[in-house]
């Protein structure tokens, strides 16, 4: 048996803790992630609103205490149940998701090259470094988590080049669907 454990998006910016006075109390709600406290984002395209951890445990099969950080996309859940069920995908129909079974069976196999999320007809792709917004702002998220400083074409080292060429391309791609 496997079990797959994931959510749709960040966790809120604030919750209820109490009534008080006849209004609501609302208090900020934090995670931390890779050391640094974040502060939800639910419904935003931040990180903080699309970044959400995928916990999968299989006996026999996946090593305990795994941690990988390769890019899933929820296109990616219907190929890759169909093949653990060993069910056979749709016919005559193109999925934009890739199965990631074999990466759960601790097969090493090519990373994702790009993910893709929308909210409130927003949308951007982005590798394991780089995002880019249909919008053309384009951020490095390993040294701008929080996204405060769009990088400016005129600036891009030769890897910041390459992956905006590269999203700009699958940008394209979603952008025709």
């Amino acid at each position: 048996t496997i079990i797959l454990f994931t959510g749709d998006n960040g966790t809120p910016s604030r919750s209820i803790v109490r009534f008080e006075g006849g209004k609501y109390i609302r208090d900020p709600v934090y995670s931390v992630y890779n050391g640094r406290r974040v502060q939800g984002g639910k419904t935003q395209l931040t990180d903080s609103g699309t970044n959400v951890p995928l916990i999968a445990t299989w006996k026999g099969q996946i090593q305990p205490g795994q941690v990988v950080d390769d890019l899933v996309d929820f296109s990616d859940f219907l190929p890759t149940l169909a093949d653990l069920s060993g069910g056979q995908r749709p016919v005559g129909v193109t999925l934009d998701g890739q199965s990631f079974a074999p990466r759960l069976r601790g097969e090493k196999v090519p990373r994702r090259r790009w993910a893709y999320a929308e909210a409130g007809g927003k949308y951007w792709v982005r590798d394991q470094r780089y995002k880019l917004y249909d919008n053309g702002q384009f951020f490095d998220i390993n040294n701008d988590p929080f996204e405060k400083n769009p990088l400016s074409s005129s600036k891009f080292t030769a890897a910041a080049r390459t992956a905006h060429e590269q999203l700009n391309k699958a940008l394209n791609q979603v952008a025709s669907f």
